[in-house]
Parts: structure tokens; sequence; C-alpha cells
């Protein structure tokens, strides 16, 4: 077994979610790169409020972890669906049918 069905295995809750419409499609590359592109950007994001609440903090408020799990998921799901999600599912991001 592979990569890329280990993670489809994984992730089918959310690939047959995003899949679902049964109708035509429209797909664009471009769509692709913006969801990693948006997916890289958070996951910067949630690694530099990361960097900033270990370094800067004197008293650790588990609170202002929020922000960082809210970040990396968001970057983990548009990583995910990018990268190995298929042509029907990123459509289903942008819900761009036709």
């Amino acid at each position: 077994m592979n990569l890329k069905e280990t993670v489809n295995k994984l992730f089918a809750p959310i690939f047959k979610n995003l899949e679902k419409n049964a109708d035509r499609y429209e797909y664009k590359p471009s769509h692709r790169y913006a969801l990693f592109g948006i997916g890289a950007l958070f996951g910067f994001l949630s690694i530099i409020v990361a960097w900033f609440l270990l370094t800067k903090l004197s008293t650790l408020d588990y609170g202002y972890f929020l922000p960082v799990i809210v970040f990396s998921v968001i970057s983990l799901f548009c990583l995910v669906v990018s990268i190995f999600g298929s042509d029907r599912s990123v459509s289903g991001i942008w819900k761009s049918s036709r």
C-alpha cells in the first residue's frame, strides 16, 4: 500500500463529503494551487503564533494555543485536499459546479 492510498483511506470521510455532488464539476489547476497556498499560509501562521507563544510569554496559558490548533487544522485540511484529493474534491472546496 502506498502513501496516497493510506491517506485516502485515512481521510475518506472528508473526501466523500467533498465528492458527494454527482453533477458535473468545473476544475482548474489554479484551484489546486490556490488551495495549497492557503494551506501553506495557515501552516506558516500556526508556526509563527506557536513561536511567539513559546518565546514571548512569561506565564504559559493554555488558552493561547487555540489559534495554533485552529490554524494547524485548517492547514492540514487544505494541504491534504490539495495534494491527495481528486479533481472533484478540490472543486468541491470551491463549490464550482456547472
